[in-house]
Protein backbone atom coordinates (compact mmCIF):
# COMPACT_ATOMS: atom_id res chain seq x y z
CA UNK A 1 0.00 0.00 0.00
CA UNK A 2 2.83 2.18 0.69
CA UNK A 3 4.49 1.73 -2.83
CA UNK A 4 1.03 2.55 -4.28
CA UNK A 5 0.31 6.14 -2.18
CA UNK A 6 4.23 6.75 -3.14
CA UNK A 7 3.64 6.29 -6.87
CA UNK A 8 0.12 8.70 -6.45
CA UNK A 9 1.93 11.12 -4.83
CA UNK A 10 4.95 11.05 -7.42
CA UNK A 11 2.44 11.38 -10.31
CA UNK A 12 0.32 14.35 -8.66
CA UNK A 13 3.84 16.17 -8.15
CA UNK A 14 4.94 15.54 -11.60
CA UNK A 15 1.33 16.83 -13.08
CA UNK A 16 1.29 19.85 -10.95
CA UNK A 17 4.89 20.44 -12.32
CA UNK A 18 3.89 20.34 -15.69
CA UNK A 19 0.72 21.72 -15.54
CA UNK A 20 2.08 24.96 -13.92
CA UNK A 21 4.99 24.77 -17.02
CA UNK A 22 1.77 25.33 -19.38
CA UNK A 23 0.58 27.26 -17.48
CA UNK A 24 3.39 30.13 -17.39
CA UNK A 25 4.83 29.46 -20.62
CA UNK A 26 2.57 27.89 -22.90
CA UNK A 27 -0.07 30.77 -22.71
CA UNK A 28 -2.92 28.05 -21.72
CA UNK A 29 -5.95 29.49 -19.72
CA UNK A 30 -6.42 28.84 -15.97
CA UNK A 31 -9.37 26.99 -16.15
CA UNK A 32 -6.56 24.08 -17.83
CA UNK A 33 -5.08 23.97 -14.53
CA UNK A 34 -6.66 20.48 -13.22
CA UNK A 35 -6.82 18.72 -16.70
CA UNK A 36 -3.21 19.63 -17.40
CA UNK A 37 -1.89 18.58 -13.89
CA UNK A 38 -4.21 15.02 -14.21
CA UNK A 39 -3.63 14.03 -18.02
CA UNK A 40 -0.05 15.88 -18.63
CA UNK A 41 1.70 12.83 -17.17
CA UNK A 42 0.34 10.06 -19.60
CA UNK A 43 1.38 12.47 -22.12
CA UNK A 44 4.45 13.23 -21.05
CA UNK A 45 5.03 8.98 -21.22
CA UNK A 46 3.39 8.77 -24.40
CA UNK A 47 5.88 11.46 -26.56
CA UNK A 48 8.81 9.67 -24.40
CA UNK A 49 7.80 6.34 -25.69
CA UNK A 50 6.79 7.58 -29.16
CA UNK A 51 10.44 9.35 -29.59
CA UNK A 52 11.71 6.47 -28.61
CA UNK A 53 10.71 4.20 -30.97
CA UNK A 54 11.64 6.53 -33.64
CA UNK A 55 8.14 8.04 -34.65
CA UNK A 56 7.72 11.88 -35.59
CA UNK A 57 5.64 13.65 -32.84
CA UNK A 58 3.03 15.53 -34.89
CA UNK A 59 3.11 19.11 -34.16
CA UNK A 60 -0.45 20.96 -33.28
CA UNK A 61 -0.98 24.42 -34.55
Amino acid sequence: MVILESIIILYFLFGFFYALYILLFAGDAWYWFPINMLGGPVVVIMIVLKTLRGKKIPLLK
